[in-house]
């Protein structure tokens, strides 16, 4: 049988989808611009910004606080990234 993810676990899933959009963002951004990479670009903005919400939720809503903590971290971590 297998276990149901922790909290940590499911934030750090979340985490990693978040990061490897932002590394595809920043390569698509350097190559020259043509009509499937801006499509490549808004899909993975939008990944970002549901996996953001999802992670808002959980840092808002867990029910333990180490979930809390982690999602929080994960979110700012997230907000770096964007911003490097």
């Amino acid at each position: 049988m297998s276990q149901k993810p922790t909290g940590q676990d499911r934030v750090n899933f979340k985490l990693n989808i978040a990061l490897k959009c932002i590394n595809t963002i920043k390569e698509t951004q350097n190559k020259p611009v043509s009509k499937s990479s801006q499509k490549r670009i808004e899909s993975n903005k939008k990944r970002i910004a549901n996996t953001k919400k999802q992670l808002v939720f959980l840092s808002t809503h867990a029910r333990d606080k180490v979930t809390r903590f982690y999602a929080s971290n994960a979110l700012k971590e997230i907000a770096q990234k964007v911003m490097e």
